[in-house]
């Protein structure tokens, strides 16, 4: 009796895994989102990429300033340098 119990419990171990694995996925993608003003920034004396993001964007603000560091390529602005920034849904 006991190993015919064994086949459907692996495959009902094995569907749980899969929903555990989508809902994480779903979760994952979520939480790392952010939305930001899509007009482009024209930086001020004082302004960090940091504090621009803040003033900008919702959602994940740390993946909005990772994500516009790597597509600038670094983290020092200069006043009247014009930041266009972007969002990842």
């Amino acid at each position: 009796m006991k190993k015919k119990l064994e086949k459907p419990m692996y495959a009902v171990f094995i569907a749980l895994l899969v929903v555990a694995f989508l809902a994480w996925k779903n979760m994952d993608s979520q939480l790392s989102a952010y939305k930001c003003n899509p007009d482009p920034v024209i930086a001020q004396d004082g302004d960090s990429m940091f504090g621009i993001v803040v003033a900008n964007c919702t959602g994940n603000v740390q993946n909005a300033v990772d994500d516009l560091v790597e597509k600038y390529g670094f983290t020092e602005i200069y006043p009247g340098q014009l930041l266009w920034l972007s969002s990842k849904p």
